[in-house]
């Protein structure tokens, strides 16, 4: 992990520092890396994103979305409500928002390492609470609270890894 949890000081969000202490403890069984909170200075539509956590293996780069407290969705409208009570709304939900975070990260890569040749993805987190299934996610993208432990986190990261590169596979296929 880089840096390291005790390293991070002041965070706003248990949810990403119990995240990073999970992720801390994990067995991906190979060679990988966790940075946190990567910033990306050049987005499509925002002046900066930034990454909660970045999982990087030798074949593949892994945008994880983390989203603590309880999400809900009304008019087509995200809700977040934090552990004070207080309720925010955004039209950007946690998917959007970890895709466009994996976009503007990739495309910053490959400008830089064109002969990059690795798979990349997203798995939104949300530790406090299960989201029902949706249509505008697969359920390899997504993992909730019952996933908040090391064995369940670990399952996680193996089924996004796996989707993402089954993805990637797909969408060679159709540019031949």
């Amino acid at each position: 992990m880089i840096p390291p949890p005790e390293m991070y000081g002041h965070v706003d969000s248990h949810a990403e520092l119990r995240v990073a202490e999970l992720l801390r403890q994990v067995d991906t069984g190979e060679p990988t890396t966790c940075l946190y909170s990567v910033r990306v200075p050049v987005h499509e539509y925002k002046r900066m994103s930034e990454v909660d956590f970045l999982v990087v293996w030798g074949d593949t780069v892994l945008v994880i979305e983390v989203k603590g407290g309880r999400l809900g969705r009304r008019d087509g409208a995200w809700t977040f409500t934090n552990r004070y009570g207080e309720t925010n709304e955004k039209r950007e939900g946690p998917f959007e928002q970890a895709a466009s975070a994996m976009f503007a990260l990739q495309h910053r890569l490959q400008a830089r390492l064109p002969d990059l040749d690795v798979a990349f993805g997203y798995l939104v987190l949300t530790p406090d609470q299960e989201l029902q299934p949706d249509i505008e996610w697969e359920p390899q993208q997504y993992a909730g609270s019952r996933s908040m432990s090391v064995s369940g986190l670990e399952q996680a990261l193996r089924r996004a890894r796996q989707f993402w590169h089954q993805i990637g596979r797909a969408s060679c296929r159709e540019r031949v």
